[in-house]
């Protein structure tokens, strides 16, 4: 598996993304409230992590976390936004 952008399943939308060295990889977004506890990812092998997140059809912001403290723009995504805290989010849209 290679980091690809979120990508639709049957179980819901597949996240994916390489974290070298990471102990800990969260996904927040606007689905869970930005709360980094609500979707934690697997380690999957190598750097990579991965995690599946059953969403309705609509329009989400995403930001990964790496150990609790670092939070990283996707680099894979639908498009993406400025968040207004300096930030860009990630965009996924489930169709």
């Amino acid at each position: 598996m290679i980091p690809e952008p979120p990508s639709l399943t049957p179980e819901g939308v597949r996240f994916t993304v390489s974290a070298p060295g990471a102990k800990a990889v969260c996904l927040v977004g606007s689905f869970n409230g930005w709360v980094q506890s609500a979707t934690p990812m697997a380690s999957v092998g190598g750097t990579l992590w991965s995690v599946i997140v059953p969403l309705k059809e609509g329009e989400y912001f995403f930001m990964y976390v790496i150990d609790q403290d670092q939070w990283v723009t996707p680099p894979q995504a639908d498009d993406f936004v400025t968040d207004g805290f300096g930030q860009t989010n990630g965009v996924v849209v489930v169709r």
